[in-house]
């Protein structure tokens, strides 16, 4: 645990280069819950290895976005991760800047912009399939322009 525990240590100081302060705990049951009035944690960034842990699976729905950290990317821990009620999963090797802009939007209090998405195809149709499926899936296309023929 001590590997772990000097890990997560070396992750909160490259954290700090991106003005997150944070605090490292060895177990979920050390998170300390915010009293009324107080502020909890932003975000919370664990190991895969604490994936099912009951506390964090309240964190998860109660007081912050779960992040998990795994040393594999393979698709089992995808699915621990996912059935864990994380908004996002980080696999080895560790990306900073991209964990640092997951946390950026995980932790904004700006609701996400949709996608502008251009949809280019010659047959009208199936552009205004696709369109209709964009919406859907809570996309913006971008206007809708045709092209004389």
């Amino acid at each position: 645990m001590e590997a772990h525990a000097h890990t997560a240590r070396q992750l909160a100081a490259q954290l700090k280069s991106f003005a997150y302060q944070s605090l490292v705990v060895e177990h979920p049951t050390q998170i300390p819950v915010p009293l009324p009035g107080q502020v909890g944690p932003a975000a919370i960034v664990a190991a895969t290895t604490f994936c099912g842990d009951p506390v964090l699976t309240q964190h998860a729905d109660t007081t912050a976005p779960l992040i998990f950290i795994s040393g594999s990317n393979d698709f089992a821990d995808r699915l621990k991760a996912v059935q864990a009620g994380a908004s996002a999963y980080c696999p080895a090797p560790l990306d900073i800047n991209a964990l640092a802009g997951l946390l950026d939007r995980v932790t904004s209090a700006e609701p996400a912009r949709p996608y502008r998405i251009l949809i280019v195809d010659d047959d009208e149709a199936l552009a205004a399939f696709l369109q209709v499926c964009c919406k859907r899936g809570a996309c913006k296309p971008a206007p809708s322009r045709t092209r004389a023929r």
